[in-house]
């Protein structure tokens, strides 16, 4: 919400048409901020589920701990560290409701390798929407975020969301 607020405050930005891209964990993040100035969101790889999703993550790494300090060790050698009160709020994350109240049209990107996000949950969140004009685009062969992929794939993937943009704004 912060950086909306900022954006909203610069005279170069047309407030009538602005669009929102979430990526990952940034997708809750989103349906659970005041978007309702947004007039498009497109989601890569988004985590509909997220106290499940990153509960299962961070359980093939053998740093799950609801109730002391989880410590994630990512690949850049930093240390991700979650206390108990945030996955109480990811517990109590109302997934249904929450999906349900996108008025805006949602353009869902997924790669069927992703490694993170069962396509299961994909589907059944996409089905919860709540817009009226929602596309789902997945991918044959692309891993989370569509990003360690063959470059025809990575430019059909940035085209899509321009097409989308284009077709939304």
């Amino acid at each position: 919400e912060d950086v909306i607020n900022y954006l909203l405050t610069q005279k170069n930005i047309d407030k009538n048409r602005l669009g929102m891209i979430a990526q990952s964990c940034g997708f809750p993040s989103v349906v659970l901020s005041d978007v309702s100035f947004i007039k498009t969101i497109v989601s890569i790889s988004g985590v509909f589920s997220p106290y499940k999703n990153l509960k299962n993550i961070f359980q093939k790494r053998q740093a799950f701990n609801p109730t002391g300090i989880s410590r994630f060790p990512r690949s850049s050698g930093d240390v991700t560290e979650i206390g108990t009160d945030f996955w109480k709020m990811l517990e109590a994350y109302d997934e249904p409701t929450l999906l349900k109240n996108i008025a805006q049209p949602l353009l869902v990107i997924y790669g069927d390798r992703d490694d993170k996000i069962p396509l299961d949950d994909v589907m059944r969140g996409y089905a919860m929407l709540g817009s009226s004009k929602n596309e789902l685009k997945i991918f044959s062969g692309g891993d989370h975020g569509i990003v360690k992929v063959p470059k025809e794939m990575r430019e059909e993937f940035l085209q899509d969301i321009r097409h989308w943009f284009l077709a939304t704004l």
